[in-house]
């Protein structure tokens, strides 16, 4: 009588999470569990999904913009730390600022992009009295700063103001045009005033910044462009308001960190729980009953 051996791949019963199975009904069933996932493995796909599902969720966008609004009447001029005090709206160590405030949730700075920055080589409202010429190219930079509340005597209120650099933005130091100005990445937290902080860091340069009187904006989560635009004359120490109404046009592109939907997020735990904390579960859907 001829005795068949079989080989030891052969004798081996299907394992799944470590458990063998020695019973199945049918080789279909058979068949169904060889090609299925462990659970092991499943659990770790269904992390993977919870962890796209977050990370799905965060979006990058123009979180705010005023850039189609129409510019002027006004325009403002800022200069290097060396101007004459004679040239049409400029002095030493002038800065200018602009808020905005975010919206409802944590954001990631990308980008700002001004409407229309321009050099200016000659003053646009001379004075016969006091000429200016040997204005030169500047050096045009973009920073971050954060807001702190200040009193001001004239209006008898706190307000806000610029308190202290967060970073600079990269980007061209010799706009013409609409320019873009990156960051390196900062956090912003939600429902918080930040400034941005224009000037020109060479002696005897001037840049005109386009301006707009409108309030219309377009934005994302509650975000706003403040209508509030100041200036410094010490380099930032104090702060200003402008003489002329409007704010700068410029928008802002972030990353808003969105919360998933309450549903995915339930959907995904609830599967972690079946395949990890349930294995009486899974061991009933092995035997097929």
């Amino acid at each position: 009588m001829s005795h068949q051996i079989k080989s030891s791949q052969e004798r081996r019963p299907y394992v799944i999470d470590n458990l063998p199975v020695r019973d199945f009904k049918s080789k279909t069933t058979m068949k169904f569990f060889h090609k299925q996932p462990t659970a092991s493995f499943i659990s770790s796909l269904l992390m993977g999904l919870l962890l796209i599902s977050t990370l799905g969720a965060l979006q990058a966008s123009v979180v705010v913009t005023n850039t189609g609004e129409a510019p002027g009447p006004n325009t403002v001029f800022i200069g290097g730390p060396d101007d004459v005090d004679e040239f049409y709206n400029v002095a030493p160590n002038k800065k200018l600022a602009a808020a905005f405030t975010t919206g409802s949730t944590d954001a990631t700075l990308n980008s700002i992009t001004l409407a229309s920055v321009l050099p200016v080589f000659a003053d646009p409202n001379p004075d016969p009295l006091f000429p200016v010429s040997g204005l030169v190219q500047g050096a045009f930079t973009v920073q971050l700063w954060n807001s702190v509340s200040v009193f001001d005597s004239m209006l008898d209120r706190d307000v806000l103001a610029p308190g202290t650099q967060l970073e600079s933005l990269g980007g061209t130091t010799t706009p013409n045009g609409s320019a873009t100005y990156t960051s390196i990445g900062a956090a912003l937290a939600p429902l918080t005033s930040y400034f941005l902080v224009f000037f020109s860091t060479v002696d005897k340069s001037v840049f005109e910044i386009s301006y707009t009187t409108s309030s219309e904006q377009t934005s994302d989560d509650g975000w706003t462009i403040e209508d509030i635009s100041l200036h410094s004359f010490d380099a930032g120490d104090s702060w200003l308001r402008t003489f002329q109404p409007g704010v700068q046009r410029f928008s802002i592109d972030a990353t808003l960190a969105v919360v998933p939907e309450p549903s995915t997020t339930a959907f995904l735990i609830m599967c972690i729980f079946i395949f990890i904390l349930c294995p009486s579960f899974f061991k009933r859907l092995k035997h097929g009953r």
